[in-house]
């Protein structure tokens, strides 16, 4: 059998399941309550698609990338589905499966999953990468980050970065970065810096976009963080509150202001801290939401929401 031929019977098959899966859907409607379309919902089995591909588990594997991404990016765009998302992070992780030597749905997928939310499935796709590429730094730093990122243990973290760090070929920050979260200190500056080597390594617009989002919001607060900390300073000097960031620039605390990331201007907010106008519209956004939630359920039923 030449390569042609066996890549003709791998797509065959990758097609003859297919059928069968939607066949079954259609017969079975309940095992699915979310409008999405089934056919492209279909993920097949790493471990069968290896076996049906012969030798051409690779280009296989390429096959359904593309397919993905396509797939996900029309429906997502669509119909902005949580459940597309979720599809995304099963097949990536069954492509990854599929050729665990490729490095380019670990790294693209596992980013797309990150910006879209998917922290959980971000950081599967990630363990996975770090696994199957032992010598690639990226992965376990990007999982010591994402679970910085998402809130989580600290400790976990900690270790994954130091994992990186160790590994050949680690940029010589990653050291600085593992000292930093073992210290539970300055592990902010860590995590821009990761983000800002996530956009050189990345021309996807939608992908650029989200992460200068993330960027801007992780930069604006290291600079309020430091900006309060003057500000702090300067009330114990003179033992009233600091009128904000043109009070710290008379007072030499400043050489310059720093420019807001949000876009918008430095402000003295309602508890007392500098923080971006923006930062603080969306917060108050946020307090409202919160507070119309709460009235909501306390309201008796057929009492109207405020």
């Amino acid at each position: 059998m030449t390569r042609a031929q066996a890549l003709t019977l791998s797509i065959t098959f990758l097609s003859g399941a297919a059928l069968a899966h939607t066949s079954q859907r259609q017969v079975d409607a309940q095992r699915r309550d979310v409008n999405v379309n089934h056919e492209l919902l279909f993920i097949p089995d790493a471990e069968s698609v290896r076996i049906a591909s012969l030798d051409h588990s690779v280009h296989v594997a390429d096959i359904l990338w593309v397919r993905s991404v396509l797939a996900f990016g029309e429906r997502w765009n669509t119909t902005g589905d949580r459940a597309w998302v979720e599809w995304l992070s099963r097949t990536v992780l069954g492509i990854c499966q599929i050729d665990p030597r490729w490095r380019t749905p670990y790294f693209y997928g596992g980013v797309m999953l990150r910006v879209l939310g998917d922290y959980d499935g971000s950081t599967a796709v990630m363990k996975l990468g770090s696994e199957n590429l032992p010598n690639d730094p990226f992965f376990p730093f990007s999982v010591g980050m994402n679970l910085y990122l998402n809130g989580g243990d600290r400790e976990e973290s900690a270790r994954w970065v130091a994992e990186a760090a160790r590994r050949p070929g680690a940029p010589e920050w990653y050291a600085v970065a593992a000292v930093a979260f073992r210290q539970e200190q300055k592990e902010r500056p860590q995590a821009i810096r990761f983000l800002q080597d996530e956009l050189k390594l990345t021309d996807d617009p939608d992908l650029r976009v989200e992460l200068e989002r993330r960027l801007a919001s992780l930069t604006h607060d290291e600079y309020a963080e430091r900006l309060n900390e003057l500000a702090e300073a300067l009330a114990a000097e003179r033992g009233r509150p600091t009128r904000g960031v043109e009070e710290l620039l008379r007072a030499g605390k400043l050489t310059a202001e720093p420019p807001d990331p949000l876009g918008g201007g430095w402000i003295v907010d309602i508890d007392g801290k500098i923080k971006s106008s923006v930062r603080a519209a969306q917060e108050q956004e946020q307090a409202l939401r919160y507070e119309r939630d709460m009235l909501a359920r306390a309201a008796p039923i057929g009492t109207p929401s405020p």
